[in-house]
């Protein structure tokens, strides 16, 4: 049996505390020297993992694998790196242990999203972040959010990349985490030199390499250099440029970091473009092309073919500059296919909820099958709207690469007008993850800060259309206490704030009014939101809060159909209850009242 495939389900715990505690040490050396001596550390792991079989150490066979899952795909040796993770992840899941869960989450989502799946990685991201969440594990978390926002950079969403970084600057100060800081400014530099903040990028470059040398991490070194060597570049100095890209090559290749090892040669290839030295460039390209048909990196290949193309066109190699650009058109498709493949399967899939949802309905009289049902339906939603997710990102971000390349007006119109779809599937999809946390969320009451509340939810939308001509007032009773759950309240006011925008008349005067009060004798809490926008006809009332349903088809006001379904089932999570009352061109009011809670 493979090293990837040992089992470990058969092992009980010793009870041998001095052993075990060797073996612990061990692995935390492993994970220490990774950054500088990754051969040893992998040595170091086998060695600790083969011990734990022979005294039947079960968490440290787990953890033995967890460390050899990060370094196979450190390595690029992703087959490996996801088999041995994936054994990791269970006996973790299996022993509830969440720092464990975490870690092997973190290496199956970077595995993911090196080799081009970034859907897939996303998510596995996204569940690593929200249980160190939990654990306030701010170390881990700064980690995670930083591959989450090298997924965001690729897909040009580059203000949530820069969120993804900024925290994860943020948190690794707070705890002394160098390492992870260093590895945050590197990408940022990459960000603020795509906006010609060079000054700004170069500041970020050098941090990146001061921390990466005081921390000794060698492999993060590489990174660093190349992004110092990438605002060279933009700079045009590219005698200082190309020994930094050299060096960073060089230590990647040491590192068997075929992915860092890769890019280097992509950017000596596009520097030897720039300066016009083709015979050189193209020996680096090829390079990176091997590099990149032996781990399947479907990016780097793309980069090179396209650096290729440009390059036989400037020495007038027709036939073969056409060949270069097929075979970079061909791996751009190869992306959009995938993607396009998992949208329909995970379209499939939601066909699903909608039967479960028919059957919870001829199933209402029995309670406890029908929350059953109900249950199994939150999770399918929370998981297939997570899986869509994904290759929505996947596509938003292609449009903008592929935009600039189409020059057929009547091409581009039926182009955008596609991209057009895809944001109102992504507008869906968020609502159904939104609907999704509201019915599966446990309640956590805390006292409530509505002043606070309400304000955060009006600068968050402050770039629709009208919102500055529209007057906001709010009256929150002086004294006010009350406590609820802030994660379930909040998509109320978002939602119902947000409908109170779109559907202002136009008028001079658009005025929006929230009213939150307090009765201590009937121990209730009342909040109104009015407007004095369009108003919604009598026969829609009864049907305004019913799922997917728009009381107007104008397309210039948008929505999915989602906003107060999720208002209704967040009121009725906190045991609340909604009215409305409504006039065609004078307006709307919602009004909700739910128990006190002191």
């Amino acid at each position: 049996m493979s090293e990837a495939q040992s089992p470990i389900s058969p092992l009980v715990d010793t009870q041998d505390p001095e052993e075990i505690n060797r073996i612990d040490l061990q692995l935390q050396e492993a994970y220490k020297i990774r950054v500088s001596n990754m051969s040893e550390a992998i040595e170091l792991a086998l060695d600790a993992k083969v011990k734990s079989e022979k005294i039947s150490y079960l968490r440290g066979v787990g953890q033995a694998n967890a460390h050899l899952g990060l370094f196979y795909m450190i390595v690029g040796r992703f087959d490996e790196a996801t088999a041995i993770s994936k054994q990791a992840l269970k006996y973790f899941q299996h022993q509830r242990d969440l720092s464990g869960e975490a870690s092997a989450l973190y290496t199956l989502g970077s595995i993911n999203y090196k080799t081009d799946n970034f859907h897939i990685g996303l998510k596995y991201l996204q569940e690593c972040c929200d249980i160190q969440s939990d654990l306030g594990d701010k170390s881990g978390k700064a980690r995670t959010l930083k591959a989450m926002g090298t997924i965001y950079e690729f897909f040009s969403d580059y203000e949530n990349a820069e969120k993804a970084y900024r925290e994860c600057m943020k948190l690794s100060r707070s705890v002394g985490d160098k390492m992870t800081e260093s590895n945050a400014t590197c990408p940022l530099s990459g960000i603020y030199l795509r906006r010609k903040n060079v000054e700004l990028a170069d500041e970020l470059a050098d941090l990146s390499i001061q921390l990466k040398k005081e921390t000794g991490d060698v492999r993060g070194l590489g990174f660093a250099v190349y992004a110092k060597a990438k605002v060279l570049l933009a700079m045009k100095k590219y005698a200082e440029a190309e020994p930094l890209l050299l060096q960073s090559a060089e230590i990647h290749k040491k590192q068997r970091d075929s992915f860092g090892e890769g890019f280097a040669y992509v950017k000596l290839g596009k520097l030897h473009l720039e300066t016009k030295n083709f015979k050189q460039a193209k020996v680096h390209l090829r390079a990176a092309i091997s590099i990149a048909e032996d781990s399947e990196r479907i990016l780097m290949l793309i980069k090179s073919y396209h650096l290729l193309y440009r390059i036989a066109k400037e020495e007038g190699e027709t036939d073969e500059a056409l060949l270069y650009l097929e075979k970079h058109l061909q791996y751009k498709q190869q992306v959009i296919n995938e993607d396009t493949s998992n949208i329909i399967k995970s379209l499939k899939l939601a066909n699903q909820i909608q039967m479960l949802e028919q059957e919870a309905q001829l199933q209402r009289e029995k309670k406890q099958e029908v929350e059953r049902k109900n249950s199994e339906l939150d999770t399918l939603i929370y998981r297939i709207s997570h899986d869509i997710r994904g290759p929505i990102v996947s596509l938003l971000g292609l449009h903008q690469l592929i935009d600039s390349e189409i020059g057929d007006p009547k091409a581009r119109e039926y182009f955008n007008l596609y991209h057009t779809q895809i944001e109102r599937l992504n507008s869906i999809v968020m609502d159904l993850i939104s609907l999704s946390h509201v019915k599966s969320h446990e309640l956590k009451l805390v006292p409530i800060d509505f002043d606070k509340m309400i304000k955060e939810t009006l600068e968050s939308f402050r770039y629709l259309p009208g919102f500055e001509s529209i007057n906001f007032e709010f009256n929150i009773q002086q004294g006010l206490v009350f406590q609820s759950d802030p994660r379930i309240l909040a998509p109320i006011f978002q939602n119902l704030i947000e409908n109170t925008i779109k559907y202002t008349t136009g008028e001079a005067e658009p005025k929006v009014a929230i009213q939150v009060s307090m009765n201590y004798k009937t121990k209730s809490l009342r909040i109104d939101i009015l407007d004095n926008g369009i108003g919604i006809a009598p026969e829609f009332h009864g049907k305004i809060f019913d799922l997917f349903f728009r009381a107007t088809s104008d397309p210039k006001i948008g929505g999915t159909g989602l906003g107060l379904y999720i208002v209704k089932n967040a009121v009725e999570k906190l045991s609340g209850t909604i009215t409305l009352e409504s006039k065609l061109a004078e307006g709307t009011t919602f009004t909700m009242n739910f128990p006190g809670n002191f």
